[in-house]
């Protein structure tokens, strides 16, 4: 799915932007799927799994008016714990 959206959104940003390199608009269609599937997992997905009450406790806002953006922080996670998290979502 989000593949198709990363072609439909490099086909419009070619479009706005001709003089783009291939690059630019991969880099730019990136940055927007990404901020697309954060919105999701961040407005939809945790909400609902650990609840609001736990985003509550560890800092999460789910409001817009408190959502902040702090590029110094490392948001890489382990590829274990993304794997055992993905695991948890299927067996629920």
């Amino acid at each position: 799915m989000f593949l198709r959206e990363h072609n439909r959104i490099a086909t419009e940003i070619y479009y706005l932007r001709p003089t783009w390199s291939d690059e630019q608009i991969f880099q730019e269609t990136r940055r927007l799927v990404i901020a697309e599937m954060q919105n999701i997992v961040y407005g939809e997905y945790l909400p609902v799994l650990p609840g609001p009450a736990a985003m509550h406790t560890y800092g999460l806002r789910l409001d817009d008016q408190h959502s902040f953006y702090d590029s110094s922080v490392d948001a890489t996670i382990f590829n274990s714990f993304a794997t055992a998290a993905y695991r948890y979502e299927h067996e629920c």
